[in-house]
C-alpha cells in the first residue's frame, strides 16, 4: 500500500475545510440527494462525499458504506486531491498503491473507485465526490460528465451554504450560521453537554 502525499498546500486547505464547519454534522438533504443521484445513475453500490481531514476522511454524505469515517492513510480520496479532474482505478487488486489496502482486502472489498476532487469556495480541494464498486469496471465518457456536473453541483451547495451563514465582509459567521451550528450541536446533544458547549464557543470563534 502507498499512502497518499500531503498536498503542498496542505495547512491552507485544512483551514479551508474547518472554515466550513461540515465536519462531524448530521446528515443534510442536499448533500444526500447528490451522492443518490450518483448511486442510482452510475450504478454503484457505494457513493460517498468524502472531507478529508488531517488524519482521518470523514463521510459528509454516505450511501452504502456503513463507517462514517476512515483513516486518511488507508484514503483513496486522499490520492484523489492530486489529480487534475477525475481519479480513477479500475482495478483495485491489481494497482500497487491499493492492493494490500485494507479497504480493498477487507471490507468494503473495494475493486472499483472514482473520485472528482471538490473546492471549498476559496479553490482549495477539501475532499471528492466518489463512487465504490465491488467489481472492477471502468468509467464511460457519460459517467465521466455525470460525476464531474453533480461534483460542480455539490460545489455549488458549498458556496451557498458559506454565503448564507457568513458575513461577506467580515468573513465571520452571521447569525444564521450560529443558528444553524446550535441546531448541529443541540441535535447532537446525547454526546453529553459539554460537547455541545464546546462546539457552540467554536463557532463563535472562542475556546
Amino acid at each position: 500500500m502507498i499512502p497518499a502525499e500531503k498536498p503542498d498546500n496542505e495547512d491552507v486547505r485544512l483551514d479551508s475545510l474547518r472554515q466550513l464547519r461540515l465536519l462531524d454534522t448530521l446528515p443534510e438533504v442536499q448533500y444526500d440527494r447528490i451522492t443518490r443521484v450518483a448511486q442510482r445513475v452510475m450504478g454503484a453500490p457505494i457513493a460517498l462525499v468524502s472531507l478529508v481531514d488531517e488524519d482521518r476522511q470523514w463521510f459528509l454524505s454516505n450511501q452504502g458504506l456503513e463507517e462514517s469515517e476512515t483513516p486518511r492513510d488507508v484514503s483513496f480520496c486522499a490520492h484523489a486531491l492530486h489529480a487534475p479532474e477525475i481519479f480513477e482505478v479500475p482495478d483495485a487488486a491489481l494497482d500497487e498503491r491499493f492492493a494490500d489496502n485494507p479497504l480493498v482486502v477487507g471490507g468494503p472489498q473495494i475493486r472499483f473507485y472514482a473520485g472528482c476532487p471538490i473546492a471549498a469556495p476559496d479553490g482549495s480541494l477539501i475532499g471528492t465526490l466518489c463512487i465504490i464498486d465491488r467489481q472492477p469496471r471502468k468509467l464511460t465518457e457519460v459517467d465521466n460528465e455525470t460525476l464531474r456536473d453533480l461534483a460542480a453541483i455539490l460545489e455549488q451547495e458549498l458556496k451557498l451554504r458559506d454565503s448564507a451563514t457568513h458575513d461577506e465582509l467580515t468573513g465571520l459567521m452571521n447569525r444564521r450560521g450560529f443558528y444553524f451550528s446550535g441546531q448541529q450541536a443541540l441535535a447532537q446533544c446525547g454526546r453529553g453537554w459539554f460537547e455541545v458547549r464546546q462546539r457552540l464557543l467554536w463557532a463563535c470563534g472562542g475556546r
